[in-house]
């Protein structure tokens, strides 16, 4: 974890850091709730447009850089940034769920593709018992 002389340099606040690294996932509640008590201190928010809060369903990756960016130039204020926070760690989380779908996915591609090899064996090991074993020559007469 930083420490905050990573966003607050020479009495300056660097917004965007800040913004990246809520939406990167690396700051943990405790941490968050530290820096934003030292940005009310410094009086370092603002706010230019009412944050419009999305249901959990439209929370994506996209969304969130949507609201990082949104954080630095519009909306730098302790309520954002604790939204900005709460959408970054949902989508993080969710991420971290994907590669077990992906896993599972490829499983199941797996053993479908084993039916099939196993069922065309079987068709053809039929086909062959039934013409009698393998190739034959007709005779002519």
């Amino acid at each position: 974890m930083a420490d905050l002389s990573r966003y607050i340099e020479d009495g300056k606040v660097n917004r965007v850091r800040i913004a990246n690294d809520i939406a990167a996932g690396k700051f943990t509640r405790e941490f968050l709730s530290e820096l934003l008590r030292h940005l009310a201190a410094k009086d370092a928010y603002f706010s230019h447009v009412k944050l419009e809060r999305k249901p959990e369903s439209e929370w994506t990756k996209e969304y969130l850089g949507l609201l990082s960016n949104a954080a630095v130039a519009e909306n730098f204020n302790e309520e954002y940034l604790r939204y900005l926070f709460e959408v970054a760690q949902y989508v993080h989380q969710r991420g971290q769920n994907n590669p077990q779908k992906k896993t599972l996915l490829l499983v199941a591609a797996v053993a479908a593709l084993l039916a099939c090899l196993v069922l065309v064996a079987c068709v053809r090991q039929c086909g062959a018992e039934k013409d009698g074993g393998g190739d034959y020559v007709q005779e002519t007469r």
